[in-house]
């Protein structure tokens, strides 16, 4: 493919040759510099997307930002061009290939597997430190210069071309491509480093082992389905610790993954040096570059991060409690403490926050960190994770106890439970809390029962006097149906003077006319025309009142029309459907750990619409009067229920602690 015209116009400094690549970022052409001679790759972005003002000035506020990022492993920006609807950005040209070709052409070794991680993620945290989030982490996107040199390439574009929607489709891809998606992205929830964290972890679970952590055989939309509801696989066949590290990388929860991509890299390099030993990095073959202090102290570490897969489920603990062994402050899991020489060595012991004993025999030490280690005699004491797993692991602490045989942990004030497979402690506070939620659902249930048990119980007809008027020539003294877009012949007994009809639904008024009325045989008769749009507002079956000089007379109205035509019907659903969309909104925040701003009054609010507009939905749909009073009934149900689901989801957002993967 040919570069269009309008690119050439744009970019006169360049000779622009043939497409090299295409996708749902945009059309990629090769380039030389005239003057330079400079190799570059131009990516034309899709300008039907950015065709809009704001994702326009977006991108222009986001090219600047990508100028500005100079890291050995992000692919530098050395220009960005628009003019009219063309958006290009010129970059360096890579001709090393892509880790996707490389790792499905000749593969790459465990030691590779790790350095190419290393790179990913020293451009990740270099981008995230100038708030640039990637979004699309993937194989295709981490690129080889010709030294060997691994570049993330296409920083920024997929945040901007999916603004305000976290999965839109482009040219046939699913930006945020499903297979490496982070669950919050997939829900359309924010987005921090940890979405790209999610996609970098998936990534190396797939250099690793060989395949991607969930079944992809059945389509995007289920491999999405799988990022968000599902636990992933636990990696096969890769060392324990980076195992571990791999799979704390893919937690669900947003509070159990790694934060950032330093912590990530740091707890990977250290656990690369324990499974591969000293100098892998060098073996390797792959260069990696400017690495932060805290990745080099990994790198020479001689110990494996402090169990990062059980870490990631350590207890919630409860307000106000106070953690056994625990400092005021506690650093990231898996560093040793400034003042823990020796921990986690052969007969070595430190204090500290951080690794307490280690992976070694006869290691030990104390602080906040995991206590006891991975091998026989291992001991500690902490605020973590205690007990190891190989026999003999022991420590104490709060936290998870007992992670294998023999392994076994005393609890402290807020202590958790040991998995299967080991000496546990106790949990009543998550068992009762766990109750709790049962009962909250169950009482919620229940409320909900009670909102549909008064809807169908709503009664057909409310009670009236025996009305003596017609309205087009039927008695009003049965249910009358009238229809709303003609005007209405009213007759009835009495002197003539001025006559009123008012609808009604519950006590709210629908609309009136009234009119002078002329003799008729022994009565009178007056034509009313209601306005217009009453209509399209009544639906059903509603109250009709007549008020002449001498009376006032009330009776059941039929309107003509479908009931789901009407305001009442139609718009009594939607707001059904609006309430419980929000409301499940809410929840979904709550589920995901996060605080659900105004839950106890927005819940409860929410919910109260919902069994009202349950309550008229189905009294018109049924064609039944509605009642206020069973309509309040609704009401307060649905109140109950929402309020009741919210604090049975804050509950055990606030007390679940998942069990590590493989566990």
């Amino acid at each position: 493919m040919s570069a269009p015209a309008e690119l050439v116009a744009a970019l006169p400094q360049y000779d622009i040759g043939e497409s090299i690549g295409e996708g749902g970022m945009g059309v990629v052409f090769a380039g030389v510099h005239r003057t330079l001679g400079r190799s570059v790759a131009i990516k034309q972005l899709p300008w039907d997307v950015l065709n809009h003002a704001a994702s326009s000035e977006l991108f222009d506020r986001e090219a600047r930002v990508l100028a500005s990022l100079d890291h050995p492993h992000i692919v530098p920006v050395y220009d960005y061009v628009r003019t009219g609807r063309e958006h290009l950005l010129v970059m360096e040209r890579l001709d090393g290939g892509t880790v996707h070709s490389r790792f499905h052409g000749g593969g790459v070794s465990g030691e590779q597997a790790c350095a190419i991680g290393l790179a990913m993620l020293a451009g990740l945290h270099a981008a995230h430190r100038a708030g640039v989030l990637h979004l699309d982490v993937k194989p295709r996107n981490l690129l080889f210069s010709t030294q060997g040199v691994v570049k993330v390439a296409d920083f920024g574009i997929a945040r901007v071309i999916s603004e305000g929607a976290t999965l839109v489709t482009h040219g046939g891809e699913i930006l945020g491509t499903p297979a490496y998606i982070a669950p919050e992205q997939a829900m359309g929830n924010a987005l921090s480093p940890a979405a790209d964290v999610y996609a970098a972890g998936t990534v190396l679970y797939e250099l690793l082992s060989g395949r991607l952590p969930f079944d992809n055989t059945r389509g995007a939309i289920s491999m999405m389905r799988q990022h968000m509801f599902t636990d992933p696989q636990p990696i096969a066949g890769v060392p324990s610790p980076i195992a571990a590290v791999v799979m704390r990388s893919l937690a669900r929860e947003l509070d159990a993954r790694y934060r950032e991509a330093e912590s990530f890299a740091a707890d990977l390099a250290a656990a690369a040096t324990v499974a591969y030993g000293p100098g892998w990095l060098e073996r390797s073959g792959v260069p990696v570059l400017h690495l932060t202090p805290r990745v080099i102290a990994g790198l020479n570490s001689a110990t494996a991060p402090a169990h990062p897969a059980e870490a990631r489920t350590r207890p919630v603990s409860r307000p106000g409690a106070t953690l056994v062994g625990a400092p005021a402050e506690v650093g990231e899991p898996g560093w040793p403490g400034a003042d823990a020489p020796g921990a986690g060595r052969p007969g070595g012991a430190g204090s500290g926050a951080g690794v307490a004993g280690g992976e070694w025999p006869g290691g030990a030490g104390s602080g906040a960190g995991v206590a006891g280690g991975e091998w026989p005699g291992g001991a500690g004491s902490g605020a973590g994770v205690a007990g190891g797993e190989w026999p003999g692991g022991a420590g104490s602490g709060a936290g998870v106890a007992g992670a294998g045989p023999g392994g076994s942990g005393r609890a402290g004030a807020d202590a958790g439970a040991g998995w299967s497979g080991g000496a546990t402690g106790s949990a009543p506070d998550e068992s009762a809390s766990q109750a709790a939620v049962v009962w909250l659902r169950l009482a919620a249930a229940a409320a909900a029962v009670v909102l549909v048990v008064l809807a169908l119980l709503n009664p057909a007809r409310l009670p009236h006097q025996v009305s003596t008027v017609t309205l087009g020539g039927d008695s009003a003294a049965a249910p009358v149906e009238v229809d709303l877009s003609k005007p209405v012949v009213l007759t009835g007994p009495g002197q003539p003077g001025r006559v009123a009809l008012a609808l009604s639904a519950a006590g709210i008024p629908l609309g009136s006319a009234s009119a002078e009325a002329k003799p008729e045989g022994n009565g009178f008769s007056a034509e009313l025309t209601l306005p217009g749009v009453a209509r399209w507002i009544v639906g059903g079956a509603v109250t009709a009142e007549v008020r002449t000089d001498s009376a006032t007379q009330t009776f059941t109205l039929l309107t003509s029309q479908h009931p789901l035509a009407s305001a009442m019907g139609a718009g009594s659903l939607i707001l059904a459907l609006f309430a419980l969309a929000y409301l499940e909104s809410g929840l979904r925040t709550i589920r995901n750990g996060h605080r659900w701003r105004g839950a106890a009054v927005g819940g409860p609010v929410l919910g109260l619409l919902f069994g009202a507009a349950v309550w008229l939905c189905v009294s018109v749909l049924r064609v039944h009067e509605p009642s206020p009073g069973f309509g309040a009934g609704c009401a307060v149900a649905g109140a109950v229920a929402a309020g009741l689901v919210v604090a049975a989801a804050r509950r055990r957002a606030s007390t679940v602690v998942s069990r590590p993967s493989g566990r």
